[in-house]
């Protein structure tokens, strides 16, 4: 999945690696060659493939139908954990009326802000030392767990506790999101594909108070 963010990183150590080795060199030939042909073999010949060698990876990458296969999963991610979010303003009255609970209402809401903030540094680090793949599935499995639970509320406490397991795999989803599409993307490029995943995040807010809403009124 992260195969052209490989290639590309594997290639910048190269060229780190190449230039400390061969620093004396380039200096002594980058002030007399510049008159002269200079060779394949040439450090400076060297150094210029290996500064272009980046742009043909982003050449192949955008024709990877596997990223794309990728990177619609983590657009529709973004969208349902953003949803979420904005679905619970409007259908909030009516689920407190069904449950009761008027007194704990304004914990249904914010205890899913909170879950969702407060662990974004651990995802983060757990991604770093395990891989990017265990995370964000046990993030996917905790989202829908709570919304399990949640949905199978008899009372205001067991819906806020699904709403803060749910809280807790939004979490994972809002860091994991962004660093795989930061994996997956070259730097050149990044930040169109980060801004179409915020698009889609903005949506499911645009849209969310609007299904509420809906789901309410269709009890």
């Amino acid at each position: 999945m992260g195969r052209p963010y490989v290639i590309y990183t594997r290639c910048h150590d190269a060229l780190v690696l190449y230039m400390l080795c061969h620093l004396d060199l380039i200096l002594q030939h980058s002030i007399r060659s510049f008159s002269c042909p200079v060779s394949k073999h040439h450090p400076l010949s060297v150094l210029v493939s290996l500064l272009t060698l980046p742009d043909s990876v982003e050449m192949a990458f955008s024709h990877l139908s596997r990223f794309w296969g990728s990177f619609s999963s983590l657009c529709l991610l973004a969208f349902i954990s953003s949803l979420d979010v904005a679905v619970i303003t409007t259908a909030l009255p009516s689920i407190i009326s069904d449950l009761g609970g008027a007194t704990q209402y304004v914990w249904v809401a914010n205890s899913f802000i909170l879950a969702s903030s407060v662990l974004q540094p651990v995802f983060g680090q757990v991604a770093d030392i395990f891989g990017r793949q265990p995370p964000l599935l046990a993030s996917v499995g905790l989202f829908l767990l709570g919304s399990g639970i949640a949905g199978g509320a008899t009372q205001v406490s067991m819906l806020t506790a699904g709403r803060v397991v749910q809280g807790v795999g939004a979490c994972g989803l809002y860091v994991l999101i962004d660093i795989v599409c930061c994996d997956l993307v070259p730097l050149r490029q990044r930040g169109k594909y980060v801004g179409i995943l915020g698009a889609f995040a903005g949506l499911a807010a645009a849209v969310g108070p609007f299904i509420g809403g809906i789901l309410a009124s269709a009890k």
